[in-house]
């Protein structure tokens, strides 16, 4: 039994206090009886992100002390036992006190906003952004992500101009990572995909120290599930798992060569920004998770010529082939050695800026931005302005980081750099020619298939028509299903961006806002068709 102590005069009528390591009861009289051995609360928090109330719990097992989280909800007589099972000392014949000291203490603690997702939250008015610190309201991150600022941004920055600065490569790379809060502006006021980076080459150019600087300005450049630096080991519903609730951030995966089979799909859903919706274990809709920003990956193959026969999944993601990211081996150990002891400073400083530039002035720099781009290139094709798009959000960030900071990034430099780089890939990006040539192949293979002119085909089902003048083919009319299915066996994963490549090249005659166009298939049978022009030669065609 303990008598008043300092405890107790600091709060005489307090039901409860603790001393040592015990936790004690007040009696009726001066005097207090020993319960359990210590156990408090220590912060209330409250989750922006789930509204819900957890409490941080600290006590004594073992002769050591304890941290844990909890639910706000084990606070009764039933479900207090719970915390059994981590050490806290509250057997049955203790319950009932536990749960009253705990609550009367919750009762004298503040509430600390916390949150567990990162990035743009654009419900909020003006937008919040959600970093270890959060930017325009008073919240600390509690989740699992490692972007706890790391040594300091003076350390870091001074890494950066000795060992960055006029290297346009690298300078590119610290981009790569600034652009993903640019990037979720973008895509939340005009609409856009996530913007996906692919750094590919031969093993010495410098590719993993590359992403490690533009991870660097987030959070730390280490491989980690917890990282924003992650790996491709793991199913590709593990990899989609790894980006959820990240809206401005850049994620990296380093090492393609780990993942298996043919990456189109894994591109669609990457840049999509979101998960495929499933249900939950009541058949009730599960919230697909969400992400939005930049992805880069780095390996030595190319993935787009991965993905030759979709066209969708090329233009979605930039690859960066063959350039020397560092300068040599000793930069490249220096960056790398001074990354991981400074890190998470630039990326929330930059994005305070970004916060007083306003959405609409963003969209308006990047649309000027982007018309400049689009004359940059020699050789335009069909996925031109997506491209310019692209290159336009980086070059602005880069614009825009000069204006924050003064690092007197080489924008010149870089934006030649892109367009060289893209430039030298748009040959892989040439799936109308083989999509088209694919067709001429498929149908004089299935010829017979094939009304030519009023003669009917000699096999059933029926694919379409052969229009021939002077005895050249001049037109081929297809049934969209039979086309759809020509498609899908040639691997043409996305018929109807060959189809709209085709368009743009005046390769198929249609209707205003349609693919497709009536035609008369017999004396006594007219239907929807896709019609084909037929060219001489598909190589020396611009498809």
């Amino acid at each position: 039994m303990v008598n008043n102590n300092d405890n107790d005069e600091a709060n005489p009528s307090a039901p409860y206090l603790i001393d040592g390591d015990t936790l004690y009861k007040r009696n009726d009289g001066a005097s207090y009886t020993p319960i359990a051995r210590r156990v408090e609360i220590i912060r209330r928090l409250l989750n922006d992100d789930t509204g819900k109330i957890t409490l941080e719990l600290s006590f004594d097992y073992a002769g050591s002390s304890h941290t844990i989280e909890i639910s706000r909800g084990l606070l009764t007589r039933r479900k207090i036992s719970e915390l059994l099972a981590y050490g806290v000392d509250v057997s049955d014949q203790k319950a009932a006190a536990i749960v009253e000291w705990l609550g009367y203490q919750e009762e004298q603690l503040p509430i600390e906003r916390v949150h567990s997702t990162v990035g743009f939250d654009f419900s909020q008015s003006p937008p919040v952004f959600k970093h270890y610190q959060a930017i325009g309201m008073d919240s600390k991150y509690t989740g699992p992500l490692q972007i706890h600022p790391k040594g300091t941004y003076e350390d870091w920055l001074h890494l950066v101009k000795e060992e960055v600065m006029g290297h346009p490569p690298l300078e590119l790379a610290l981009v790569l990572g600034l652009c993903a809060p640019v990037a979720t502006c973008i895509n939340h006021i005009s609409g856009g995909e996530v913007l996906l980076f692919h750094l590919c080459g031969n093993s010495t150019q410098g590719k993993t120290t590359a992403v490690m600087l533009s991870i660097s300005t987030f959070g730390a450049p280490i491989v980690g599930h917890s990282s924003l630096l992650k790996d491709w080991n793991g199913t590709r519903n593990a990899v989609l798992a790894q980006l959820r609730d990240i809206q401005g951030l850049p994620v990296a995966f380093d090492e393609a060569s780990m993942l298996e089979g043919e990456y189109g799909n894994l591109v669609y859903q990457l840049a999509s920004g979101k998960d495929k919706s499933r249900l939950d274990n009541e058949g009730a809709l599960r919230r697909s998770g969400q992400w939005s920003g930049s992805i880069i990956s780095n390996g030595e193959r190319s993935l787009s010529s991965s993905s030759s026969k979709n066209a969708g999944s090329q233009i979605r993601i930039t690859e960066l082939s063959n350039i020397p990211w560092t300068q040599s081996a000793e930069n490249a150990n220096r960056l790398k050695e001074g990354l991981l002891k400074h890190h998470g400073h630039a990326g929330p400083r930059f994005v305070e800026y970004l916060l007083t530039q306003g959405l609409d002035q963003l969209d308006m720099r990047r649309r000027s931005w982007s018309k400049h781009i689009e004359a940059q290139f020699s050789v335009a094709d069909t996925f031109t302005q997506r491209l310019s798009d692209k290159i336009a959000i980086l070059l602005m960030t880069a614009e825009l980081a000069n204006e924050a900071f003064n690092w007197g990034l080489d924008v010149q430099a870089m934006s030649s750099l892109l367009i060289s780089a893209t430039a030298q890939t748009s040959g892989n990006r040439d799936i109308g020619k083989h999509a088209y040539q694919y067709l001429m192949e498929g149908i004089h293979m299935h010829e017979n298939h094939f009304y030519v002119d009023d003669v009917p085909p000699s096999i059933e089902p029926v694919w379409g028509k052969w229009i021939v003048e002077n005895q050249s083919l001049k037109e081929i009319y297809i049934f969209p299903t039979v086309f759809q299915s020509l498609m899908k066996q040639g691997g043409f994963e996305n018929p109807s961006t060959i189809l709209q490549l085709w368009k743009d090249e005046n390769l198929i005659d249609h209707e205003s806002n349609k693919f497709t166009r009536k035609k008369v298939i017999s004396a006594s049978f007219s239907s929807r068709v896709h019609v084909i022009r037929i060219v001489e030669s598909a190589d020396s065609d611009p498809v």
